[in-house]
């Protein structure tokens, strides 16, 4: 186990590095992924935890285009008991997904896309997998294509009422991922109006 820059010295050697994040062991291959863990604690920190965004210390996270569990173990640095909900469609990250977050409790990890429809995809392989993604950007060039399920995220998450931050991390397809969420989100908000006006009445009381 090496910290930050042991990590950076050896992955700029061209050798794998394991960093501990709470709970968490994060296997990184390059240096693109340390610099990804490191932007999703200090993100995850100043905009989340700072702001006082969740009200919750058990919240629900729903993190859409998880690659290899650098955010959702962010997450989990800060609230241990959250239940996160993570989503990689590649099965190259997939994989390191699930063993960056086998630590880790009340995680759970799908291996698939999300999008406005159910179906097969083509998903474009980008050199650094975290620029992976179904749709292309112009002036980037990408190694390889790959046919990949897709499900839309009302169908996948019918048991879910209540999402306290959702996060997507799509690379350019971030609409189609909305639009596949409509009924998932119209709960949240009929949840969140139902809790406000419980407060309310409480306080009134």
């Amino acid at each position: 186990m090496v910290g930050k820059y042991g990590a950076l010295t050896a992955l700029a050697a061209g050798r794998g590095a394991t960093v501990t994040v709470g709970a968490a062991k994060i296997k990184l291959r390059d240096t693109s992924g340390l610099g990804t863990l490191q932007s999703c604690v200090t993100d995850f920190h100043d905009e989340v935890v700072g702001t006082d965004l969740i009200s919750t210390n058990a919240p629900t996270i729903v993190d859409i285009g998880a690659n290899i569990g650098q955010f959702c173990s962010a997450a989990k640095l800060f609230y241990p008991a959250a239940t996160v909900l993570s989503f990689e469609p590649d099965p190259d990250s997939y994989a390191q997904l699930v063993a960056n977050t086998d630590r880790l409790n009340l995680v759970r990890t799908f291996n698939v896309g999300l999008g406005s429809t159910r179906g097969m995809m083509t998903f474009y392989r980008h050199q650094l997998s975290v620029m992976s993604s179904f749709t292309t950007a112009p002036g980037e060039h990408y190694s390889s294509e790959i046919k990949l399920p897709v499900e839309r995220l009302d169908d996948v998450l019918t048991d879910v009422d209540w999402i306290d931050l959702l996060k997507i991390d799509v690379e350019g397809f971030e609409y189609q991922v909305l639009a596949g969420a409509e009924s998932v989100l119209q709960r949240t908000l009929l949840s969140g109006a139902v809790r406000q006006r419980s407060q309310a009445e409480a306080f009134a009381n």
